[in-house]
């Protein structure tokens, strides 16, 4: 399993959920201080990271041919849109199509649909769970 970017092997949602939530909440007061757009700009860096034939899409391409059930077109195909997937208008895009609004995640603001100021904030922590066998 991955948690922050590292691979702990021996990690046991049983036994050691409760360290991690500790480690969720602790940083989630940190990410609540930077901007929606400073995550967007941050994100956006990624789009040449994974340009075809860069350093990142070479090693992903060798690591799916020798891990992935798939085709070796097929891989291709998915590293494909890693770079689109980072544009920074793309991103844009993508928040407003949910948010309408994006300052609304950063400040309160005046929308027609209701007579004074919003915010839009999170509920609570995201564990994303993922099947080994799926590209992300």
């Amino acid at each position: 399993m991955f948690i922050f970017g590292k691979e702990d092997k021996n990690f046991s949602i049983g036994q050691d959920f409760e360290e991690l939530h500790k480690k969720l909440s602790e940083k989630k007061q940190d990410v609540l201080k930077v901007s929606v757009y400073e995550i967007v700009e941050i994100l956006s860096r990624l789009e040449k990271l994974w340009q075809k034939n860069s350093p990142y899409y070479k090693e992903a391409k060798r690591l799916l041919n020798e891990t992935s059930s798939f085709s070796e077109p097929m891989d291709e195909l998915a590293l494909s849109f890693l770079p689109k997937l980072f544009e920074y208008d793309s991103l844009i895009t993508r928040l407003k199509s949910d948010f309408k609004n994006v300052d609304g995640l950063d400040n309160f603001i005046s929308t027609s649909d209701y007579r004074g100021e919003i915010k839009f904030t999170h509920l609570g922590l995201l564990l994303h769970v993922t099947a080994g066998n799926v590209f992300l």
